[in-house]
């Protein structure tokens, strides 16, 4: 792996990671201003984790340091980035206005596996960077979020649609659902409601496999699903996939391999075996 190719990991996990705060904002904002007119009060929980303005900081300082990361391209500002979310994502995941929000959730392993990646990136050459285990550890978390969600939808509502009708189908203000309601009839609607769910479970569970997968094509394939959920069904959800399309993009970034320019072939052609090998290494990229 290249120096071009680890900062462009980095930064791919930065921007993704970052979308987790970016698309949610005004809400955040709005979020923040009712909970300072309306405190909460939850005798079991620490009175931070219903705080205002440790809910404020914590959605504050992680995109902060990311920002201050993506301008100045420092490793030690990307590993203090990662560090900060990792802390901040797993507060708003205890926080009570915030627990239930699974962009936090992404968030956190985004961030934990740029920890990792940055320190990797730092103590090894890069002909023995692990690839092979950077790229697994993201197709590991991208396939334990989609195991989570077809777990989740693993009821009779999910499988015979009437979860998804009533959420999107029957009355969203999205461009797709607004466009199946001006094409179909209620019946169809409903039909396609119910083949929709189902294909969305099936998918997922078949994306639980990614680990087993050829790299490369884990990476695109999640790449793609994540996407589609998106474009499909709310933009909001990039505060969800985000991070891991960030993640899915670092990968890919390490596992590209350089291509060796004619010339250098050809010497290669000419040279002893361990000449040969200590000239591939060294080939510009």
């Amino acid at each position: 792996m290249t120096s071009n190719q680890a900062r462009r990991a980095v930064q791919w996990l930065l921007g993704g990671t970052l979308l987790a705060y970016a698309f949610k904002a005004s809400f955040w904002v709005e979020a923040a201003r009712d909970l300072a007119r309306t405190p909460l009060a939850d005798p079991w929980f620490p009175r931070v984790f219903a705080s205002a303005w440790s809910l404020v900081v914590t959605l504050v300082l992680p995109p902060l340091t990311m920002c201050v990361a993506l301008l100045w391209h420092r490793r030690w500002a990307a590993r203090a980035a990662f560090m900060v979310t990792v802390c901040g994502s797993a507060f708003l995941l205890l926080h009570q206005a915030s627990y239930n929000d699974a962009a936090f959730l992404t968030a956190f392993w985004s961030s934990l596996y740029g920890v990792w990646l940055v320190q990797k990136i730092e103590t090894t050459e890069p002909a023995t960077f692990p690839s092979w285990l950077a790229t697994r550890l993201v197709c590991c978390i991208v396939s334990l979020m989609f195991l989570g969600g077809a777990i989740g939808k693993l009821t009779p509502g999910y499988w015979d649609g009437s979860i998804l009708y009533a959420l999107n189908f029957a009355d969203s203000d999205y461009w797709s659902f607004r466009l199946l309601r001006s094409l179909l009839s209620t019946t169809q609607l409903r039909d396609a409601a119910t083949l929709y769910s189902r294909c969305v479970v099936c998918i997922e569970l078949l994306l639980v496999t990614l680990p087993v997968w050829p790299a490369r094509v884990a990476l695109y394939s999640a790449s793609v699903a994540l996407t589609t959920m998106a474009a499909l069904n709310n933009h909001l959800l990039l505060s969800v996939v985000g991070p891991l399309l960030g993640m899915c993009a670092a990968a890919l970034c390490v596992t590209r391999t350089a291509a060796v320019p004619k010339p250098a072939l050809r010497a290669i052609h000419e040279h002893s075996p361990s000449e040969t090998r200590v000239y591939a290494e060294n080939a510009p990229s």
